[in-house]
């Protein structure tokens, strides 16, 4: 699980660089952004929550589906997995982490994806992006992988819920759980 935070880290970072020399060094466009001044509504339609994980390392507590499995608060699936050791891990319905990557940093260029939709947000009292994007193949994944996160910011650092468009998962139903789960995040330092 630590390296698979370390290469997040370091490609989120790598990204900050600026991937193809344009804009190097400049602020993401604006643009590019939709900001919202509040926090969503919370719902009551779509996935319940009925479970909570505290990451103690990560600082923070979340809620996800009770029927869920997961494992170290990082990754969370409505079906039974094992993490691989010394392996990247992506094929779980959902991953949280929180990354030592700042929120501008994040949201920015990175030659790794191609940015579908970003907001702007509020989410637990705190600066925040909801980001999708489509993977470039010059990062871990393939070529045209979709994914979806969800950025808070803590101090420098992001705590990060993700969801991959990988294999048999319900990208479209995770993004709903991803947001859910974002909803309920709790800081504990």
């Amino acid at each position: 699980m630590g390296r698979l935070l370390l290469v997040l880290a370091l490609s989120l970072a790598v990204a900050g660089c600026g991937g193809d020399g344009e804009d190097a060094g400049t602020s993401p466009s604006t643009t590019e952004t939709v900001p919202t001044a509040t926090e969503p509504e919370p719902t009551t339609a779509g996935p319940q929550l009925g479970a909570e994980c505290t990451s103690e390392e990560g600082g923070y507590a979340v809620s996800y589906p009770e029927d869920w499995h997961e494992e170290g608060c990082t990754f969370f699936d409505a079906e039974p997995f094992e993490v691989p050791e010394g392996t990247e891990f992506f094929d779980v319905a959902v991953l949280v982490s929180r990354e030592p990557v700042p929120l501008d940093v994040l949201a920015g260029d990175d030659r790794t994806r191609e940015i579908l939709d970003l907001e702007e947000t509020q989410i637990a009292g705190r600066n925040a992006v909801r980001l999708e994007a489509e993977t470039t193949g010059e990062g871990l994944l393939d070529r045209g992988v979709r994914f979806y996160l969800v950025g808070v910011e803590v101090d420098d650092d992001a705590v990060i819920l993700s969801t991959y468009a990988l294999g048999a998962l319900d990208f479209e139903g995770n993004k709903e759980v991803v947001d859910r789960m974002a909803e309920s995040l709790e800081l504990t330092r």
